[in-house]
């Protein structure tokens, strides 16, 4: 930082009065040979005076309530929550492994048959078919091992 840039940040409390004798001495010896700094402790000056007085004994009481603020704590995850976040992977992960394996192998629904009726199971999809893995029915077995390795291959995938 320059020097200009030093002596501007002490123009505030040169203002204040706050400076040593030393360092007010230098500020007031650059500014006097500066343009931009003499211009700038102007405004410094002009909005020093200008400010409205603080009520008696606001900073005592702002840096009291400072002091007596306690710390938010901090989120941690709980046990409770850990396991309801387990729990919601587990049934995402789980719905998107049925969906895959039965979702591939229903009948496409056909909208523009009129005559279709709910128990039309070809018109309406599985969905209006019993589902054998969700009655326990031998759902496996009805599989050949080609379309068992390929549902084993992308469990794994």
């Amino acid at each position: 930082m320059n020097d200009c840039g030093r002596i501007r940040e002490l123009l505030p409390e040169l203002v204040r009065g706050e400076l040593s004798v030393r360092a007010a001495i230098i500020a007031k010896t650059h500014a006097d040979s500066c343009a931009e700094c003499r211009d700038e402790l102007r405004l410094v000056r002009m909005l020093s005076d200008n400010l409205a007085p603080l009520p008696a004994g606001l900073e005592d009481r702002v840096i009291m309530a400072v002091r007596n603020v306690r710390p938010m704590p901090s989120r941690r995850w709980s046990p409770a929550h850990l396991a309801m976040a387990a729990t919601v992977a587990a049934a995402v992960i789980g719905g998107s492994i049925m969906y895959r394996v039965v979702g591939f192998n229903t009948p496409a629904v056909d909208l523009t048959n009129e005559t279709a009726t709910l128990n039309d199971q070809s018109a309406v999809g599985w969905a209006a078919t019993e589902d054998p893995m969700l009655h326990g029915a031998s759902f496996i077995q009805e599989r050949t091992v080609e379309e068992l390795e390929m549902i084993l291959a992308e469990i794994d995938g």
